[in-house]
């Protein structure tokens, strides 16, 4: 007979790397910086206050905090989940304010200019959080990169036929062949060019997920043992 046993709950984790803690420092403190003057715009900028980018702001400003506890060294064992907390949220947050301030101050001259590299700079740090937060778990198990190589390697494909779809296969896509038999051709290979597609996509992205779990905390997975 089998049984299962959770492993001793004081298992931690090993600290995120100095460099990603660095970094997380680095970028919180920016994204904290970066929302004053956007919190300034929504509340005196306008002939209103602009209620929703205030509060948008300042959830943007409390994940900034969050992200520098992060990089002093709390939240040891959810350092990836608190990180990608932060990066949500600068994204969300960033996103519906400026829809808001695009509709108040988009003919602006003072500040039209400034809206779109706003909501481009918030993408970039979201991006950049989920990059730290990933740092972290992947470093736990080397096999981490094994299955995260993979996973890239089997994706570049699918993103490079998609890139060519999307910039010069307009034609193959859409126009019909003079023939019938061309035109049978032309609906066999883009029956199986989007199975071959699927499948190197669904295979790329269960290989990146397993690249994520294989960062858990040992005392999250039941260890078989006899009895």
């Amino acid at each position: 007979m089998t049984q299962t046993t959770t492993p001793d709950p004081a298992t931690h984790l090993p600290p995120p790397p100095k460099a990603a803690r660095w970094g997380t420092l680095v970028m919180s403190a920016s994204l904290g910086i970066s929302s004053l003057p956007v919190l300034w715009l929504a509340v005196f900028a306008g002939d209103a206050v602009l209620w929703f980018s205030a509060v948008f702001e300042l959830l943007v400003l409390g994940a900034a905090v969050v992200g520098v506890l992060a990089g002093l060294g709390r939240f040891r064992d959810g350092w990836g989940l608190a990180l990608a907390c932060v990066a949500g949220t600068s994204l969300v947050a960033g996103v519906f304010a400026f829809i808001e301030l695009r509709a108040n101050f988009n003919t602006d001259p003072s500040y039209a200019g400034l809206l779109k590299p706003y909501l481009a700079a918030r993408i970039a740090m979201a991006a950049g959080f989920g990059l730290l937060a990933s740092l972290a778990v992947f470093s736990r198990n080397r096999s981490c990169w094994h299955a995260l190589i993979k996973g890239l390697f089997v994706l570049a494909p699918a993103a490079g036929i998609t890139v060519w779809l999307a910039t010069r296969g307009a034609s193959f896509l859409g126009a019909t062949r003079a023939t019938p038999g061309a035109e049978a051709a032309r609906i066999l290979m883009l029956c199986l060019g989007g199975l071959v597609l699927i499948g190197l996509i669904s295979v790329g992205c269960h290989l990146l997920i397993r690249a994520y779990e294989l960062g858990r905390n040992p005392a999250d997975r039941a260890v078989p043992a006899k009895a």
